[in-house]
């Protein structure tokens, strides 16, 4: 969706918020305004006017800094594609990347993953990180054990036998120390072994997330995509002014072949979906679909692509309603 600084388009991105609400919500916007909070390097009036109401709204910025921009032209770059989530979905949101992979489009490509819980732990730096099983006597095994691993390896045996004694000491060489980091990263190695000689251990599960193919791709496509990439590092990384103008007219030429050729693709894909008929059963894929028969689990259409796509060609559109009349 695009969002302006219009009262009527907040309203709008308001009533969904309302409308979510105890559940997970998540806004890919094109906000056609600029700000530091979203990695920009300027804050415009528009951006102003988003913050304060993303802040009004308990919203977050899943934009995370990248050498690349999500918008791109002849005018310049900017950041102005957002992703807005609420509380809900905030700590499974991961992964945010701006992707160079062609898009065909002055917008670029946005990935992130959703579901992935994020590590709460300082005890979790990775998605490989173990997991401790905690228990009471575990707990008493771990207060003893951070307390000796804490005398022996930060305070070389200067007998601190309380842990509010330690704990006044290491805040004041916090303080005093220059290298505050070095302590930080030997008090993280205290912990992590004190929770390996107290507690059971068990490895994180990772989630995978699969990429989902369409039927309308192709290998050709997959070709042409990567030498289309390879078009746009070259024109984006070439300084000479004549070399430039050459590289960015390849560019050109290539990306218009290829969302050409991605068009015909989905228009021929769509055309063999809807003439899956056979003489003994006309009631088809495509009958199915139009008279709201076919399940959404294993909707075939939504795998291709046609959820986004903006329609069907006007013959196979119409073959599609004579079957159902």
């Amino acid at each position: 969706m695009t969002l302006l600084d219009t009262d009527s388009d907040l309203r709008k991105t308001e009533k969904i918020v309302q409308h979510a609400k105890g559940a997970g919500a998540l806004i890919a916007v094109d906000s056609n305004s600029r700000s530091s909070l979203w990695h920009d390097i300027i804050t415009n009036e528009r951006g102003r006017n988003l913050e304060e109401f993303l802040l009004s709204q308990q919203l977050y910025i899943l934009n995370e800094e990248s050498l690349q921009t999500t918008f791109r032209s002849t005018r310049g770059a900017s950041n102005i594609d957002i992703t807005i989530t609420n509380g809900r979905l905030l700590s499974t949101g991961t992964d945010w990347e701006i992707s160079d992979q062609e898009s065909c489009s002055d917008h670029s490509v946005i990935r992130y993953v959703i579901g992935q819980q994020k590590p709460t732990s300082c005890l979790s730096k990775n998605n490989d990180a173990a997991r401790y099983k905690v228990n009471k006597v575990g707990k008493q095994k771990f207060q003893e054990n951070l307390i000796r691993l804490t005398e022996q390896k930060l305070f070389k045996n200067q007998n601190l036998n309380e842990l509010a004694e330690m704990d006044n000491t290491l805040s004041i060489r916090v303080t005093q120390q220059p290298d505050a980091d070095k302590l930080v990263d030997k008090f993280y190695e205290v912990l992590e072994e004190a929770c390996r000689s107290s507690f059971q251990t068990t490895r994180a599960l990772q989630l995978k997330t699969a990429r989902r193919t369409v039927p309308w791709w192709s290998e050709e496509l997959t070709t042409m995509r990567k030498w289309l990439n390879a078009l746009r590092r070259r024109f984006q990384r070439t300084k000479d002014d004549e070399l430039r103008t050459q590289c960015r007219a390849q560019y050109t030429e290539a990306k218009t072949n290829y969302a050409s050729k991605i068009r015909k693709a989905k228009s021929l894909s769509w055309r063999e979906y809807c003439n899956m008929t056979t003489y003994i059963n006309p009631r088809n894929e495509a009958y199915r679909l139009a008279a709201g028969k076919r399940k959404s689990t294993t909707n075939n259409t939504k795998e291709a692509g046609w959820d986004i796509y903006r329609g069907p060609p006007n013959d196979t559109q119409a073959h599609a309603g004579s079957l159902c009349s």
